[in-house]
C-alpha cells in the first residue's frame, strides 16, 4: 500500500477491528469495510459504527458492544494509528501524522507524477460517450459543460487503469439537421455562400430556417384561432419575428433568401420531413446534402474542442446504424417479446411491464411508473431512443461499462434504454449502463435555445477565459515579454 498511504492506515484499522471481532463476536461476519471518514473530523480521521452493527445482530446495547471491541484494540500494536477512542457505539481512529508523512514522501519519491493515481484491482473496458451535440450550430456553454465533464471522467478512469474509449455520437437523423439542410439547400440554390467558421454558419442557417418555418406556421394557425389560443399564438409569433429581426442585422440577404424559400413552398414542414425520410432511406440526393452539412459542423466542433484539449477515439454516425440494418434488427427482436404492440400504426414498447416481469424494477432508481416507449412513428420512421438501443448493443459488444454524459432531463430515456437492453438479453447493462447526469446551464434572464439563436458559444467562453487570464498575468507580472504572458 505504499502508493496509497492513507489507504494503508484505513486497512490497518479495518484489520484490527476484524481481529477484535473474531475474539469478542466470532460468529459475526461483516460484509463491508468497517471504517469510513466520520461526518465531523473532530472525532478522528476514521470512524466505525461497529457497536450499532453488533447491536442489530445480537440485540445488545451499542455502547457496550463497542466498548468490548475497544478494550481488545487497546492492546493492539499499531503502526499508523496514533489514538483510538470510544464515543457511544462508535470507535474512532486518529492517524499518526509523522508516520503518514514519511510514507507519503516515500510514495512521492518513488511514483513521481503517478502519485495519487490509484490503480483499480478490476480493470474494465469502458466507453464514455460525451458532448454528442446536435450538428446544427456551434458548441455552446451548455455542451461545454458536457464536454468538460466527459473528458475529465475519461481521464480519471484511464488513470485508474481502465481501458477507456471516448465516443461522440453524431445525431445526423434528427429533425433539427433536416431543418438546417432545408435552409442550406435554399441558399445553395440561390448561389449564396456564407463566410466564417462552418458551425457558426450552420447555426445561423438553422435559427433563420426555424424562425421562417415557425412564423409561417403560426400565421396559418392564427387565421383559424380565437380568444386565449389566438393570444398565445400571437405571443409566439412576436417572439419569432423578434428572432428574425436579430438575424437580419447579421446577414439580411441570407435571412430573406430562406424566408422566400419557405413562402414559395406549398408545404415547407412536409419538405423538411421529406428530407428526413429520404435520408433515413439512404436516398442519394438527401445523403449528399445532409452529409455535407454534418461534416461541416463536425469540422467546427473539432476546431473548438482542440482549443480545450478535448479529443475523441470514435465518431459514431447514427445513420450507419439504420443503413446497416442494426436498427431494423432491434425492432425485429423487440417485436418477438411480449412487451411490444402496435398502437394507431406506431410501434410501442411497454417499459413498465417489461421491467416488472424481468424483476429489475427496484434496481432502476426511478420511482414513478415507467411510460411506454414509442419505437416507430406511424409512417414507419424510427425515433432517437430506438436508434440509441441499437447503438448501445454495439457498445456492449466490446464494453463492460457504458457511461453516458447527458443532461438530467434525459433520466427517463436512459432508464427506458436500460430496460430495452435487458429485454434483449444484455444483462450487464443493468449495472454497466451509467447515466452521468448534470443540470442544464442557465443564463441570467433567459433559457438557452438554438431554435431562437440564444446561446453563448464555447469559443466565446474560451476566448474570454484566455483574455481574463492574460489580464491577470499582465497585472501580476507586467515585465514579462508579451509571448510569455500569452
Amino acid at each position: 500500500m505504499e502508493e496509497n498511504p492513507f489507504g494503508a492506515f484505513k486497512q490497518e484499522c479495518d484489520r484490527a477491528l476484524r481481529k477484535a471481532l473474531t475474539q469478542a463476536y466470532p460468529t459475526f461476519k461483516p460484509l463491508r469495510f468497517l471504517v469510513e471518514p466520520p461526518s465531523n473530523p473532530q472525532y478522528g480521521d476514521l470512524s466505525s459504527t461497529i457497536g450499532f452493527d453488533l447491536a442489530k445482530t445480537f440485540q445488545v446495547n451499542p455502547s457496550e458492544a463497542a466498548e468490548k471491541i475497544f478494550k481488545i484494540l487497546e492492546s493492539e500494536a499499531f503502526n499508523l494509528v496514533s489514538e483510538v477512542n470510544l464515543a457511544g457505539g462508535y470507535i474512532n481512529f486518529k492517524v499518526n501524522h509523522v508516520r503518514l508523512a514519511e510514507l507519503t514522501f516515500k510514495a512521492l519519491e518513488k511514483l513521481e507524477e503517478a502519485y495519487g493515481l490509484l490503480k483499480t484491482d478490476r480493470p474494465e473496458k469502458i466507453i464514455v460517450e460525451h458532448t454528442s451535440a446536435n450538428p446544427n450550430g456551434p458548441l455552446h456553454v451548455g455542451t461545454a459543460r458536457n464536454a468538460i465533464l466527459g473528458d475529465c471522467l475519461s481521464r480519471l478512469l484511464a488513470a485508474r487503469g481502465h481501458q477507456v474509449r471516448r465516443h461522440f455520437y453524431v445525431n445526423d437523423m434528427g429533425r433539427q439537421v433536416a431543418i438546417v439542410a432545408y435552409g442550406y439547400r435554399a441558399l445553395k440554390e440561390a448561389g449564396l455562400k456564407l463566410e466564417g467558421k462552418p458551425d457558426f454558419k450552420l447555426g445561423f442557417i438553422y435559427t433563420a430556417t426555424n424562425a421562417a418555418l415557425e412564423i409561417r406556421r403560426l400565421k396559418e394557425q392564427l387565421e383559424q384561432a380565437s380568444g386565449g389560443e389566438a393570444e398565445r399564438l400571437r405571443r409566439s409569433l412576436d417572439e419569432y419575428v423578434a428572432v428574425a429581426a436579430e438575424l437580419e442585422s447579421q446577414n439580411r440577404e441570407a435571412l430573406y433568401t430562406i424566408i422566400e424559400a419557405v413562402k414559395k413552398d406549398s408545404n415547407p414542414q412536409e419538405s423538411v420531413d421529406e428530407i428526413l425520410r429520404n435520408y433515413e432511406r439512404g436516398e442519394e440526393e438527401a445523403v449528399r446534402l445532409v452529409k455535407e452539412i454534418v461534416n461541416l459542423c463536425l469540422e467546427g466542433f473539432r476546431e473548438t474542442l482542440r482549443k480545450a484539449g478535448i479529443g475523441f477515439d470514435s465518431w459514431d454516425w447514427e445513420s450507419q446504424l439504420v443503413w446497416e440494418g442494426k436498427v431494423k434488427e432491434v425492432l425485429t427482436r423487440l417485436r418477438e417479446t411480449p412487451y411490444v404492440k402496435v398502437q394507431e400504426g406506431a410501434l410501442i414498447f411497454e417499459v413498465e411491464e417489461a421491467a416488472q416481469t424481468l424483476g429489475i424494477r427496484d434496481k432502476l432508481n426511478f420511482h414513478d411508473k415507467l411510460p411506454p416507449l414509442t419505437l416507430t412513428r406511424r409512417d414507419g420512421t424510427t425515433l432517437y431512443t430506438t436508434r440509441d438501443i441499437a447503438y448501445h448493443l454495439e457498445k456492449f459488444r466490446w464494453a463492460d461499462r457504458a457511461v453516458n454524459v447527458i443532461g438530467v432531463d434525459q433520466k427517463l430515456a436512459q432508464v427506458q434504454l436500460k430496460v430495452a437492453l435487458v429485454t434483449l438479453g444484455v444483462w450487464k447493462a443493468l449495472e454497466g449502463l451509467y447515466h452521468c447526469a448534470y443540470e442544464l446551464v442557465k443564463l441570467p434572464g433567459y433559457k438557452m435555445s438554438r431554435r431562437r439563436g440564444r446561446y453563448v458559444t464555447f469559443d466565446e467562453l474560451l476566448r474570454e477565459a484566455e483574455s481574463r487570464a492574460y489580464e491577470e498575468v499582465d497585472k501580476r507580472s507586467p515585465n514579462l515579454p508579451r509571448e510569455e504572458k500569452k
